[in-house]
């Protein structure tokens, strides 16, 4: 899938150089173009690789390890060089926050989460970048 994006962005790359030469249609690739961006950052995200997202310079948040846990778990993330502020939040499926965390510098990072701290429960939880959140795991 990130191959096929990836064709079909340096296509639209094309298009866009060429048609910077008049103006037909560049809004329509211009907003292609952002479109296909924007989906294969989803795409890296996904993969949760924190050496692709220093390349690219956006957050990622990776799947907790162990899960399920007994003792304590580790969630990794990334946090780009631009970011300001950042918070990973833990939430219950009712969508209460039950614990949240204020991630202090950028680039690679962990918050390591005992077991005593959480009810035995299915949560979720997010990584909030400079107000916005980026991404979300269960």
């Amino acid at each position: 899938m990130l191959a096929a994006l990836e064709a079909r962005l340096a296509k639209l790359e094309e298009k866009a150089s060429a048609a910077a030469q008049g103006t037909d249609g560049m809004a329509e690739l211009k907003s292609q173009l952002e479109a296909l961006r924007q989906a294969q950052i989803a795409c890296w995200r996904q993969m949760g690789s924190r050496d692709l997202a220093a390349t690219l310079d956006i957050a990622v948040l990776e799947q907790n390890t162990p899960n399920p846990f007994s003792e304590s778990t580790v969630i990794r993330y990334y946090l780009p060089q631009s970011t300001t502020t950042a918070t990973l939040n833990i939430v219950t499926t009712e969508g209460k926050t039950v614990q949240s965390f204020t991630l202090k510098g950028t680039g690679n990072g962990q918050v390591i989460i005992p077991a005593g701290i959480l009810a035995a429960a299915t949560y979720h939880y997010n990584l909030v970048v400079d107000g916005v959140q980026v991404d979300s795991k269960k």
